[in-house]
Formats: C-alpha cells, sequence, structure tokens
C-alpha cells in the first residue's frame, strides 16, 4: 500500500509539471460536474475535462478551461483526489488557475430507500495576487425508481491569503438523471453560484445560474465520456457553456 501510494504521489506530480511545461481564463462551471457521493475500495481513476464558456461584452470570443485530476480510494468511504486547472481568455494564452486537493468522505452508504450522502473538503492554491480556496461539499443522491436518480450538492467556500474577502462563496448544484441503455445515462443538470455573503448575495440575475442537458457514455468497461451544453437563465451567468469530460478508471 506504501508503494502504491509513492507510486500515485509521483505520478500526479510528474502529470501536474508536464502539464505546466505546455501551458501557453474562463468559469469554473465549465469544468464543473454534480458529483455523487457513492464510493467503492477500486474507485482510482484519472480524468480530463474541457470545458467552453461564452463571453458577453464587445469582444466576445470563448474562454476555456482545462482540468486534469488523479484521485485514488483509500477504502469504500474515503478517497483523495488531486486537481490541476488550467484556464484561456479570448484572445490571450493558456495559463495556470490553480491546484487543488480534496478528501470525500461517504458517511451513508446506499439505505434500502436509496439515498446516500458523502461530505467532500477541497483545499485550492492559486498564485501571485489571487486568493486561495478552503471548500466543504455536501454530496446526496437518491435513486428512486428504476434507471432514475437525483443528485443534489451544496458548497460553502472561503477564501484566504492575498485579496481574499471575509464572507462565504455559497453554490448549489442538483441534477436528475435516466439511464437510457446498458452504457448511457442522459440528466438535467443545474448549476448555482449565489455569490459571496461579504458584498449580500444580490438578485437572481446578480448571481449565476445555468440549465441544461448531459449524457454519458461508458465507451468500454475503463473509459467513460461525458458532453453537456448549459444555457445561462440569469444576466450574470455565461450564456452558454460547453462540457466535455474523459475519463479511465485506473483498477
Amino acid at each position: 500500500m506504501q508503494h502504491f501510494f509513492r507510486s500515485v504521489s509521483a505520478s500526479l506530480f510528474g502529470f501536474f509539471i508536464c502539464m505546466l511545461m505546455f501551458a501557453e481564463r474562463a468559469d469554473a462551471q465549465a469544468t464543473s460536474s454534480v458529483s455523487g457521493p457513492n464510493l467503492t475500495a477500486d474507485d482510482d481513476a484519472a480524468e480530463y475535462r474541457i470545458g467552453f464558456a461564452e463571453v458577453s461584452g464587445p469582444e466576445g470570443g470563448w474562454a476555456i478551461e482545462q482540468r486534469l485530476s488523479l484521485q485514488n480510494a483509500i477504502s469504500d468511504r474515503f478517497r483523495i483526489r488531486g486537481i490541476l486547472q488550467l484556464r484561456k481568455a479570448p484572445g490571450e494564452g493558456t495559463e495556470f488557475s490553480h491546484v487543488e486537493a480534496d478528501f470525500l468522505w461517504q458517511h451513508q452508504k446506499k439505505t434500502t430507500a436509496g439515498y446516500a450522502s458523502a461530505i467532500r473538503l477541497d483545499v485550492r492554491a492559486t498564485e501571485g495576487n489571487r486568493p486561495n480556496r478552503v471548500g466543504l461539499n455536501w454530496l446526496n443522491q437518491i435513486d428512486f425508481a428504476e434507471d432514475w436518480r437525483a443528485r443534489g450538492m451544496l458548497s460553502v467556500d472561503r477564501e484566504f491569503g492575498p485579496n481574499a474577502s471575509d464572507g462565504a462563496i455559497l453554490e448549489a448544484r442538483a441534477n436528475i438523471s435516466r439511464k437510457i441503455g446498458d452504457r448511457q445515462r442522459i440528466s438535467l443538470d443545474s448549476y448555482h453560484k449565489f455569490g459571496n455573503t461579504d458584498g449580500g448575495l444580490g438578485s437572481f440575475d446578480d448571481q449565476e445560474h445555468l440549465i441544461g442537458p448531459t449524457l454519458s457514455h461508458s465507451l468500454t468497461d475503463d473509459w467513460d465520456l461525458t458532453v453537456g451544453a448549459l444555457a445561462g437563465i440569469s444576466e450574470s451567468a455565461p450564456d452558454t457553456v460547453l462540457q466535455f469530460r474523459l475519463a479511465r478508471s485506473l483498477n
């Protein structure tokens, strides 16, 4: 086990360094997802995500975010994960956004009623004058009918370091999905960034709210592809966000 962790750590470090060498802004929701709480003891995986957020205004264009992650399930209740995020604003080169480490604890395994829940702690480090973050996430899922399930998550983040705000940043995400084949699942997702309590959360249009469909497909037993499209339903949200995720099981 100790050898495995050393191997994973070395691989993750090399993975991050290689991507930073190739690095040349965007909305974080472009690479986000409605996370579920369920965890197995062999849930080790690597994942690549790329997202495109339409930028409004006179210049316009698309902001691009890329995300690489590597995760290791310590047991069927605990998981660690490392994340590297890159970003690119319209007309600019790709740049480093942040690195993040998170720790997930599935405190509630699936009950007979189909309910499961987990807590996830995130720590994010940036560079320069941008603030760092620590976040607490509550992940929930219920399988309420054959092939149907619903997910909901609440997030509370706090900034620290350079230019950090004093309040808490509140977010929520939810979806409802249906399995439509042996390897496909379609869902309707919603993302909600309510803002920072330090300055007041503002009106609906001051916040970022998006909604749209997502399709997940298991290409093989080891490879999974997810594509999604979100539309902004508030003034402050991007008009369009496109999401692509490719994950590979490491077992």
